[in-house]
């Protein structure tokens, strides 16, 4: 390539300008200016890596509500049924029997003519029946067997279940299948799932509720499936009447006694109710169930309630302390109590009715609330000098 002898003269020009401009500012520029171009290169650095950081933060977060949707999504597929589907792992299920039947039992643990028995309509022979627990969310299958000799019936008192598990039964012809309504030695199979937590309990229906009143009950607690303020203890406590059984001397086959009404806590009257043992420092929950067709005022001395939960209410909040609460016919009222004052302390309806039999004090509705570190400590004595 050749030029002409002008562009020779502009480039050398060119040159010379460009000679003279790196001579006014030196080569090597000053080492604070360096410096200040490698810390930008730094932080420009430093910035990538937070962004990559925060990426892949925000990718963690997509992920857990991914799988928090997808157990949502299977948990409302079981709710449809006690199995997830074809080819799909079984759901767990909580399977309780309940055997419905007649027995005699003992009001306290008195011997000989002052013992009180009384004749009862049973779940599995006791009262109460058998505590059912589940968790929120839960399969519960119960298989009730009736052993009467009178039709009987199963309502889960405040659970919102399908008609077919909880609807009024129809008695049905002779050759028919049990429709809810069982006939004797027949046996019904209800499946639900616990969707509600919160304190119910089972009887049978209001068209047999004279078998309701003779003891036929028994607590469904279903626990939040989020865990709540922890307790260290826990009980449920059923407060009924029965008609004890006039004593009879068996060499004279003569009646000995009379028969008389005695208030019950789970199937027991005062002063044979077992004592709640508590320890200094505990908190304790109790589900209080009144199957009486009376109000009970109940009192626990020396401490405070604080009241939860009434008749399947959502958890109330502010909570609402008293000393004394009222637990109406039916009524299931959850309340807390912190063991915070060492001692022996009664735990009782405060009308005079309840709390004694015919008189005689203590009877009925009455326990002792005792703190379990009481023991009796060894004392010296002394001789006076």
């Amino acid at each position: 390539m050749t030029f002409s002898i002008r562009e020779r003269q502009t480039k050398v020009g060119l040159a010379s300008l460009v000679l003279s401009i790196f001579t006014v500012i030196p080569l090597s520029l000053p080492a604070l200016a360096l410096d200040d171009i490698g810390d930008m290169a730094q932080e420009q650095a430093q910035e990538k890596l937070e962004l990559e950081d925060m990426r892949n933060e925000m990718k963690d977060i997509k992920g857990q509500v991914r799988d928090a949707m997808g157990a949502m999504s299977e948990l409302t597929k079981n709710q449809d049924g006690l199995s997830t589907g074809p080819g799909q792992q079984q759901m767990n299920v909580r399977e309780i029997h309940l055997f419905a039947r007649e027995a005699n039992l003992e009001a306290g643990t008195e011997t000989g003519a002052n013992k009180d028995t009384f004749k009862a309509l049973t779940y599995n022979g006791k009262i109460p029946g058998p505590e059912i627990h589940a968790r929120q969310g839960e399969a519960v299958r119960i298989i009730l067997h009736n052993n009467l000799k009178a039709p009987t019936s199963l309502h889960f008192h405040g659970l919102m279940v399908p008609h077919k598990v909880d609807g009024l039964p129809r008695a049905g012809s002779s050759n028919a299948a049990p429709e809810r309504f069982l006939k004797p030695e027949e046996s019904f199979v209800y499946q639900f799932i616990a969707n509600q937590p919160g304190t119910f309990f089972y009887h049978p229906q209001i068209i047999h509720q004279d078998q309701r009143f003779k003891g036929m009950f028994g607590a469904i607690v279903v626990h939040p499936r989020l865990p709540t303020k922890e307790v260290n203890k826990e009980l449920v406590l059923f407060l009924s009447r029965a008609e004890t059984i006039a004593n009879t001397d068996k060499a004279n086959a003569e009646k000995t006694g009379v028969s008389k009404h005695v208030y019950l806590i789970n199937g027991k009257t005062a002063p044979f109710v077992p004592a709640l043992e508590v320890l200094n420092g505990e908190r304790v929950r109790l589900h209080i169930i009144n199957t009486l067709d009376e109000a009970v005022p109940l009192h626990l001395s020396g401490h405070r309630f604080e009241v939860t939960a009434i008749n399947g209410s959502d958890p109330l909040e502010p909570r609402v302390v008293r000393d004394t609460i009222t637990v109406n016919p039916s009524d299931r009222i959850d309340v807390e109590f912190a063991a915070n004052n060492p001692g022996v302390w009664s735990l009782a309806s405060e009308l005079p009715k309840q709390n004694s039999n015919n008189g005689k004090f203590p009877g009925g509705i009455a326990m002792i609330v005792r703190y379990s570190e009481l023991t009796p400590a060894a004392t010296t004595t002394t001789t006076p000098q």
